[in-house]
């Protein structure tokens, strides 16, 4: 007997560096909710990262017993323009919890992470900036890049309004949820609460804040150790820890000055998103 396909009916969007690990890892420990136990699969989407076919996609809800909410997390859904047509067609009564951060904080943080991953060669924000809209328009980075395409965006991932105007377009905004990152660290267990309000389910669990990654706040001093770190076997980089160890410095805060431009580059884009959903990230 053929066992049955089980479909989502729950995605947590993005945006990325906005709180979506603290989400999945938070909202993973509700009993009626159900999250694959990957973080980011990715698959409905135009550039796919990590699964390349539907049957190992749809694997990783086999594991559903009987939760009310069925679920994933993959940031990426937000950004990438065909997304939501996917998704409509697969889930169209899904519902959506989207968390948003200050645009330009959240594309320096993208660049940060990227850059000690070492998928961003770039060693300054600005110079990552300038060629972005060379990357946009390029058919061979948008093939050949080591990473997911929108998140080498770091300006055009952030356009919030014009993402969620594209899935207010096909789906009710009654099936949306959307916070920001700010609630979600000054008023943890009011916001986790309202999601759950949302989902309609037991509001009185108490779970647990999970802690945010250690290297948050780091930068790197040179690019091919991080190269040479994610180019290397898993069982063999342990040998060269020391070095990525030592290669890590703090991050300075992001250039009050750059962050001036990005945010009037965001101007008709915030606009957009506060007429959508009242939500204002201009501070």
């Amino acid at each position: 007997m053929l066992k049955q396909i089980t479909m989502p009916n729950f995605f947590i969007l993005g945006a990325a560096k906005s709180g979506t690990t603290l989400l999945y890892h938070t909202l993973k420990q509700h009993p009626d909710i159900f999250l694959t136990s990957i973080k980011e699969p990715g698959f409905l989407c135009e550039h796919v990262e990590y699964f390349n076919n539907p049957a190992d996609y749809f694997e990783l809800f086999d594991a559903v017993k009987d939760e009310k909410i069925i679920g994933e997390a993959s940031h990426i859904y937000m950004s990438d323009p065909k997304a939501a047509r996917i998704i409509k067609a697969l889930s169209p009564n899904a519902k959506f919890v989207v968390t948003l951060r200050n645009p330009a904080d959240r594309a320096y943080s993208m660049y940060l992470n990227l850059r000690r991953d070492g998928f961003e060669f770039n060693n300054r924000f600005e110079k990552a900036l300038r060629v972005e809209d060379k990357r946009l328009n390029s058919v061979r980075f948008k093939k050949d890049n080591p990473k997911f395409f929108w998140n080498y965006l770091y300006f055009h991932s952030g356009l919030y309004g014009e993402q969620l105007k594209r899935y207010f377009a096909l789906f009710d905004k009654e099936q949306f949820h959307i916070i920001t990152l700010n609630q979600l660290k000054n008023n943890f267990e009011e916001t986790i609460k309202g999601i759950f309000h949302f989902l309609d389910i037991d509001e009185n669990m108490e779970l647990k804040l999970k802690k945010e990654a250690k290297n948050t706040g780091n930068d790197i001093r040179f690019f091919l150790i991080q190269r040479l770190r994610r180019k290397l076997p898993r069982e063999y980089r342990k040998y060269i820890q020391f070095l990525v160890d030592s290669n890590k410095i703090k991050a300075k805060p992001i250039n009050p000055a750059t962050k001036s431009i990005l945010m009037e580059r965001y101007e008709n884009d915030l606009r957009l998103l506060y007429e959508l959903t009242g939500i204002d990230l201009t501070e």
